[in-house]
């Protein structure tokens, strides 16, 4: 497991970037001081719009696992994974060649190390990245929103908080990844900004973060 960006990508850091911007038109839209009680699809959306920005590349929402899987397949012989699974990836980027570019899951908000919130999209975008060697795919990403709660003065705190679950789902990602069979997945941790929470009442902190899988 590594800290930071991969190769530079942009596709990360404008995932990052828009799914940041949709927690911030949430909290003024809808005068909360937090953006976790946003749908999980409004950060997706934001997240989708920032995506196109990445030059050759276009984005589609709620895309069927099967068939993306299978596109990114090339043409020739070779070895060929069974069904990754059934279901759909949130965000898929392709090269304007129509190729799939990245797969990419949404969780917001991901406050707690609970097993039912991740496990399923980390098979899934392990198994994606285990395909056909040759396969059009460049990486996995899990991107998440993390809130945390306290009193005014907890930002420090929180921060801390969201640090350490950051880093226990980083390191469950990478213990998924290892396979004496199977060529090794690597996993990098790239974080947005850490932005305070404050209201009258409540004060804390939240991030958005990326979980990058990449062979």
């Amino acid at each position: 497991m590594n800290n930071g960006p991969v190769s530079g990508s942009e596709i990360i850091s404008r995932l990052i970037e828009g799914a940041e911007k949709a927690c911030y038109e949430y909290i003024e839209i809808s005068g909360r001081p937090s953006p976790g009680s946003a749908p999980e699809s409004y950060i997706q959306a934001g997240a989708a719009r920032a995506l196109k920005k990445v030059n050759r590349t276009w984005v589609v929402l709620e895309e069927s696992v099967l068939e993306t899987y299978s596109g990114s397949q090339p043409p020739k012989r070779g070895p060929k994974k069974g069904i990754v699974s059934k279901g759909r990836y949130d965000i898929v980027a392709y090269w304007k060649s129509k190729s799939p570019r990245a797969a990419i899951e949404v969780k917001s908000p991901l406050n707690a190390l609970v097993k039912q919130k991740y496990e399923k999209d980390f098979n899934r975008l392990i198994e994606t990245m285990r395909g056909h060697p040759d396969a059009s795919f460049q990486y996995g990403i899990f991107l998440f929103l993390t809130v945390k709660m306290g009193t005014r003065s907890d930002f420090s705190k929180a921060s801390q908080k969201i640090d350490k679950l950051v880093k226990e789902l980083g390191e469950k990602a990478a213990a998924k990844c290892l396979d004496p069979v199977n060529k090794q997945i690597k996993v990098f941790i790239h974080g947005g900004k850490t932005y305070s929470l404050q209201s009258e009442t409540e004060g804390g902190a939240w991030r958005v973060t990326a979980l990058v899988f990449k062979r």
